[in-house]
């Protein structure tokens, strides 16, 4: 179908182009309770074609233009549809005015800047016969070890194996292979309310001890389901006002700290959004470094994707981007990231003894704002510690702003690891 797709676009002549295959296989299980409730697999092959327009103005014939504009091809389609669908895009790219900047031309374009280390991410590993009964029956385990006050209610688990080529017409040429477990599950306690809890995980399969880091993360969730049963309502106490700090710990943590890696971004930057460059100090009370940490090893441009650091000892240290804004910008492009690590710090919860903290580990639904720095949202579990014990409270909400808790913030020295984020397993300032 490739070549189907190239003559097309050769019959049209298209001569700017970008094409990303992916070929994907996905194994899927599906439980409620411990039984087995379906079994599945499927195979889907897709095509993201975008295409690129250069053009000029009447008024400005020496200023050279690049639209583009996106579509997807699949196998279902006839010759006749991907050639209307082809020709579509390639007119709504004339519509679209951005200042002209090159395609990915081999390696010739990646950074050989001293600051990167290629990412090991794919060699051969441990989990090579990793299956998702392997998961399940983790999961389950967990389950079985637990208290019976909470139980998983229904369980997803996913293997996604990706083969992925992209290619352009500027002789870009390059595969990878990826394999993703990954899935969610329901918790529920009836002790006192009826309650259930959502979570999800991830792994790549380069990840170690997968099956010990989802049976972790399961008897975890279900002492939070079993505690959001016995919690207070929060707002029929005066715990809001008494606690002295916050604490925040859970997967949201990795959605605060992205902040820097989306002011970062040259985009961003370029259009006036962030004020981020090199050598700008970030006033925090405790050290901030943060580097990238890529899931794949080339971004759908075709950028060589590595391990750059982006905040080093409370300084921006380099700047990220796609080829468009790098280019404007005349610096090397890095490309985009979602995934990070950032160190940890030394801070331990025996510190906050002698203080009240309201520690809060679940949200209904957490927001943050990387133009603003504002994050936050409504919290189903939280725990107020009262200066000897923790309190399970619920339906409480909080919000704050990066920028404001630097001052006091403070990084725990205990680690969790997600496919996205490596760094603090809580943090804490003042309220």
């Amino acid at each position: 179908m490739l070549n189907t797709i190239i003559d097309i676009l050769s019959e049209n002549n298209i001569q700017n182009f970008l094409i990303n295959e992916c070929k994907e296989h996905t194994k899927e299980l599906f439980f409620v309770k411990h039984s087995i409730d379906q079994s599945r697999s499927k195979d889907v092959l897709k095509y993201d074609i975008t295409l690129y327009k250069d053009f000029s103005l009447p008024k400005y014939k020496d200023n050279i233009y690049r639209g583009s504009s996106t579509c997807q091809i699949t196998p279902a389609m006839t010759k006749d549809e991907i050639t209307n669908k082809i020709k579509t895009t390639y007119n709504t790219a004339s519509l679209v005015k951005n200042n002209y900047y090159p395609l990915a031309k081999g390696d010739e374009i990646y950074s050989t800047d001293s600051n990167s280390s290629t990412n090991d991410l794919y060699i051969p590993n441990e989990n090579e016969n990793l299956t998702t009964s392997d998961l399940a029956k983790a999961a389950f385990d967990a389950d079985n070890s637990s208290s019976k006050d909470s139980f998983i209610n229904s369980l997803e688990i996913f293997e996604t194996t990706q083969h992925v080529r992209i290619i352009n017409s500027n002789g870009f040429d390059k595969t990878y292979t990826t394999k993703i477990f990954s899935g969610e599950y329901v918790v529920q306690s009836t002790i006192k309310e009826d309650v259930e809890l959502f979570y999800q995980f991830e792994f790549n399969d380069t990840s170690k001890d997968i099956c010990k880091k989802l049976a972790s993360q399961i008897t975890s969730s279900l002492k939070m389901a079993k505690d959001r049963s016995l919690a207070i309502d929060i707002t029929e106490t005066n715990y809001n006002k008494d606690c002295k700090k916050i604490i925040l710990q859970g997967d949201f943590l990795s959605e605060l700290f992205n902040y820097y890696l989306s002011r970062s971004d040259a985009s961003l930057i370029y259009q006036g959004y962030s004020n981020f460059k090199p050598d700008l100090e970030i006033p925090s009370n405790t050290d901030i470094s943060i580097t990238t940490m890529p899931t794949v090893p080339y971004s759908r441009e075709g950028i060589k994707l590595a391990q750059y650091p982006v905040v080093k000892h409370n300084k921006i240290v380099n700047i990220l981007g796609d080829l468009r804004f790098s280019f404007y910008m005349r610096i090397n492009p890095l490309g985009t990231y979602n995934s990070y690590k950032m160190n940890p710090g030394n801070a331990g919860i025996s510190d906050y003894q002698n203080n009240t903290y309201l520690r809060i580990t679940n949200f209904s639904d957490f927001q943050t704002n990387a133009l603003t720095g504002e994050f936050g949202g409504e919290f189903r579990l939280a725990y107020y510690y009262d200066g000897t014990k923790e309190i399970p409270v619920t339906k409480g909400s909080f919000s704050g702003n990066i920028k404001d808790i630097l001052s006091s913030l403070e990084l725990s020295k205990e680690i969790q690891e997600t496919i996205s984020y490596q760094g603090p397993k809580w943090i804490s300032f003042n309220k």
